[in-house]
């Protein structure tokens, strides 16, 4: 805070930005892999064993 006109302003922000730290993940997002191995000599035979997964 300083001494000016300003106050109100950067109190209803600094509230906002404290809620939204504490109610969420700070507006990141995750992503969940899974990752499978097929066994192939080729792109050609395992295209079919994926589409069979």
């Amino acid at each position: 805070m300083q001494e000016d006109d300003f106050n109100d302003i950067r109190a209803e922000y600094s509230e906002m930005l404290t809620s939204k730290l504490l109610t969420s993940k700070n507006g990141q997002s995750s992503r969940k892999f899974l990752t499978f191995t097929i066994d192939a000599n080729s792109y050609k035979q395992a295209k079919p064993k994926l589409l069979n997964v």
